[in-house]
């Protein structure tokens, strides 16, 4: 994990690293102090320092060389405290600067996708405006029979749904209409022409097409136009024209 990363580097530098300061700092205090050590060893089998002058002699000797030892260790020890916080530091710098640059990236991004999200919706707005104004009606329906959307002219001309299957707010029916032809659009994937009298006593011409959500589901969209003064006049029209003697 990155913030694991960032932990480790924190508390301590690498290993690697770590182990070459130890072998340079200590390791020619190790070896004088083992020669040291030698030394002392050696002396105390021999008659080197047997009388009072060179004993106290080599008393000074080995104090002098053991302060020697401790201040150049102690010494080594605060270098080595001074190059870890150094290192400690420049990590801390280093993932700050990247944080920063990754905080400003993450900022613009999501500056981009509000301005997208806005934009997306402005337009869905302006669409939907434009559908609310259409003279025909416009519905999405679900497999289940349910009405998804429905602009303007459906609402005032049908009522909202209340969570009622089509076929239960349309007519009161518990079940689909037999007549109904606008879910073949699901069974035979095309787009499907009718016409439909509406519970208003109104005739429709039905235009079924397939539609995919933006979830991936399939729907229908269907477009109704009220059609019911074209085909009155028609009727009308046919009876003068064949009482006026217009025949084939």
């Amino acid at each position: 994990m990155p913030g694991d990363n960032v932990y480790i580097r924190y508390h301590g530098i690498k290993s690697g690293r770590l182990m070459k300061i130890i072998l340079s700092r200590f390791l020619p205090m190790m070896t004088a102090l083992i020669i040291l050590s030698s030394f002392i060893i050696y002396a105390a089998n021999t008659a080197i320092f047997k009388t009072g002058s060179n004993s106290l002699i080599f008393l000074l000797f080995y104090l002098l060389c053991s302060a020697m030892i401790i201040f150049f260790t102690i010494r080594s020890m605060s270098r080595l405290e001074d190059q870890q916080k150094e290192e400690v530091e420049k990590e801390i710098r280093q993932r700050t600067s990247e944080l920063i640059n990754l905080n400003q990236k993450l900022n613009t991004e999501i500056a981009e996708k509000v301005k997208a999200e806005k934009a997306a919706g402005a337009e869905w707005k302006m669409f939907n405006d434009v559908l609310e104004l259409l003279p025909v009606y416009i519905i999405l329906l679900t497999h289940d029979y349910h009405v998804h959307y429905a602009n303007r002219f459906f609402r005032e001309r049908f009522g909202t749904t209340g969570g009622k299957r089509c076929f239960e707010y349309l007519f009161n029916r518990t079940e689909p209409c037999e007549i109904c032809e606008t879910y073949k659009v699901l069974r035979e994937n095309r787009t499907i022409t009718w016409e439909w009298a509406g519970p208003d006593n109104r005739i429709y011409s039905i235009f079924d097409f397939p539609f995919t959500a933006a979830d991936g589901s399939i729907m229908i969209m269907e477009m109704g136009i009220d059609v019911t003064n074209l085909k009155i006049p028609q009727s009308e029209l046919q009876k003068w024209y064949m009482g006026a003697g217009y025949r084939k």
